[in-house]
């Protein structure tokens, strides 16, 4: 038996996806275990279709067993969501390997510089990039080229590479017995506008989504470009600009004190947000006028949606404090009875298991509650209240 596992958000599943899955079984996976964020993923959007179709998707199309990365790690940053996701995957007890995509494809430069970016070396160089005025991606690039050279820093512009190099970090900081692999990336570039063949990135599905639905299904699994029509059909696709005004409120509705507080709001920050909200009348003027070299579009999306989720720096600052499942099939189950007698997180699947764990337990699940209430504002018809607390494990 090996159980591999996968850190995915399927938004939505597409042919690149389904790839990477056939390829974990080529390199010997029996068993996989997939951590899949809820209803907001780390770009500061909602999903484009409600988790419980993305859980229903992935098992379709070969997934075992879905696990939940908790919305306050999973719109995070690349380091905060891979920690959160290292960290349940490591307290389930049974995983052998993670396996991610890789533009670069080579584990040991991915290793060289997870550990270089550890050092202190690397750190007093980035403080310094980050004084000059750097964004924090520009700055971290800077300083690796700086210590390492091109051959090493270029490993690190594009997203994928960036993120297995925070899921190597997360593993060597929790010293997990997970073994990292990495496979390349199939199709084009993470958010590229550019179809390869049968692959498209999840950007570009998710803009043909909106104007062009008939072009979808050649970039998709069968099975998933069903659960996908379905959801076109109900009128389950989301639109940030459904809840446009909420976000803007729950903006305008704050003190510089308070936004302080939102996770990755730091020097200053806060001051610059509310001069920004007194000249924007959408949500795409205030990231613009937010917007400056040292911070990126995905960060200020970030921030803004953690306002309107109400979540605060404290929280994400802990690691999660259970194992949700979302879905499973028979060989998921061989999984969660292993995982059993190894688990050293509370595992949980229904609401009630909630009541018998800690405050932060509960807080945390409170807070997936209330933001996929919210989310449910955000699909062009409106869904109701309360399915956190009512909705079944997937089991296929």
């Amino acid at each position: 038996m090996v159980i591999t596992s996968i850190i995915a958000e399927y938004n939505p599943f597409h042919n690149g996806h389904l790839y990477q899955i056939k390829k974990v079984r080529e390199l010997g996976a029996t068993h996989i275990v997939c951590i899949m964020s809820g209803n907001f993923t780390q770009r500061g959007e909602p999903a484009i279709i409600p988790k419980h179709r993305r859980v229903l998707a992935a098992l379709e199309c070969g997934a075992d067993l879905v696990l939940e990365l908790p919305t306050i790690w999973a719109m995070s940053s690349a380091e905060n969501f891979a920690k959160g996701s290292v960290w349940i995957l490591s307290n389930l007890g049974c995983i052998d390997t993670l396996v991610f995509g890789s533009e670069n494809g080579d584990i040991s430069i991915l290793k060289t510089i997870a550990k270089m970016i550890d050092s202190d070396e690397f750190i007093t160089q980035l403080k310094l990039n980050l004084i000059k005025g750097m964004s924090f991606p520009k700055a971290r690039y800077e300083a690796l080229n700086t210590l390492c050279g091109n051959d090493i820093s270029s490993c690190i512009i594009n997203p994928n590479d960036i993120l297995a190099v925070e899921y190597i970090r997360a593993l060597n900081r929790f010293s997990s017995s997970i073994s990292p692999q990495c496979i390349i990336r199939k199709g084009s570039g993470h958010d590229s506008q550019n179809p390869d063949g049968i692959f498209a990135s999840a950007s570009y599905i998710r803009s043909l989504i909106k104007n062009d639905p008939l072009k979808i299904q050649s970039f998709m699994p069968n099975k998933a470009f069903q659960i996908l029509s379905e959801c076109i059909k109900t009128g389950e696709i989301s639109d940030i600009n459904l809840i446009e005004r909420a976000i803007m409120a729950s903006l305008r509705k704050m003190t510089a004190k308070q936004i302080a507080r939102i996770p990755d709001v730091s020097e200053g920050l806060e001051n610059r947000i509310i001069s920004a909200l007194k000249h924007s009348q959408t949500i795409n003027e205030l990231y613009d006028n937010i917007k400056s070299k040292r911070y990126t579009h995905s960060r200020i999306r970030r921030i803004c949606m953690s306002a309107f989720l109400q979540i605060n720096a404290a929280m994400s600052k802990n690691l999660p404090p259970y194992i949700r499942i979302l879905g499973t099939n028979n060989i998921g189950r061989e999984i969660l009875a292993i995982a059993g007698k190894k688990h050293t997180l509370p595992i949980i699947g229904r609401y009630s298991e909630i009541i018998s764990l800690d405050k932060f337990s509960q807080d945390v699940y409170n807070k997936e509650c209330m933001a996929s209430d919210l989310y449910g504002l955000a699909t062009n018809k409106i869904l109701p209240c309360g399915m956190e607390q009512t909705r079944k494990v997937i089991n296929i």
